[in-house]
């Protein structure tokens, strides 16, 4: 009689003879949300990041850290982009 075989999972036969089962479970990679300035998604300066988690303390996702000069380029790109969208609102 067949064997019901999990999806994602494979059957290796041992030197002794034995089946077993082994995963093919894929990592999970967590996704990495950058900084927005201008219509763009530029690089921060530093490149570094910090671990947003839940109230479960379950991670989430990664959240880049922006430097004093990435602040002062959105500011920058958010003054000259007010008067245009000033009048749209």
């Amino acid at each position: 009689m067949a064997k019901a075989i999990e999806k994602n999972s494979t059957i290796t036969i041992s030197e002794d003879g034995i089946e077993q089962p082994v995963s093919n479970k894929r990592v999970e990679v967590l996704k990495t949300y950058k900084i927005y300035i201008g219509g763009q998604f530029p690089r921060t300066e530093s490149g570094r990041y910090y671990v947003a988690t839940n109230s479960k303390g379950e991670q989430l996702a990664n959240v880049c850290l922006s430097s004093r000069k990435d602040f002062r380029d959105a500011v920058v790109a958010a003054r000259s982009a007010f008067k245009g969208w000033s009048k749209r609102a």
